[in-house]
């Protein structure tokens, strides 16, 4: 009778210890999947901005674009992003827009990691707008 009370209770610690690591593994896996889609926003707006960019090339844009005597070229951009490309009310991460440089626009994105307690992150893209060198905006 002793020996089954004592496997009972060694199977009961095994069984313990196995249902903290399952557990443990499972919010993991919870945490890497919030961060993942996350990052996949981020990632999508980051192509939204290229797109914007690209698409400041195409005539007539790049006519306007040019003729509209902007101070810079990373100014035009970034009004252009701001216009067309809002940040999602429902998103977890916040976008800066900064011109000073006349040819480098720096997007800078914010955001909490999941899973860390005040932790926070940030992403920076540097993007020379592709219209500068087709004309004088940037002088």
């Amino acid at each position: 009778m002793v020996e089954v009370l004592m496997a009972a209770l060694v199977m009961m610690g095994l069984l313990m210890s196995t249902n903290r690591v399952v557990t443990q593994g499972m919010a993991a896996s919870g945490r890497a999947g919030l961060r993942s889609g996350l990052e996949q926003e981020i990632l999508n707006d980051i192509e939204s901005i290229q797109a914007i960019d690209t698409m400041l090339n195409a005539e007539p844009a790049l006519s306007l674009a040019c003729e509209q005597g902007q101070s810079n070229s990373s100014d035009y951009l970034a009004q252009k992003i701001a216009e067309q490309l809002a940040v999602p009310a429902t998103s977890n991460w916040e976008r800066t827009l900064n011109s000073d440089n006349k040819l480098l626009l720096v997007v800078t994105y914010d955001f909490e990691v999941p899973g860390r307690a005040s932790n926070n992150e940030k992403r920076v893209i540097e993007l020379s707008p592709s219209f500068a060198s087709s004309c004088s905006l940037a002088l």
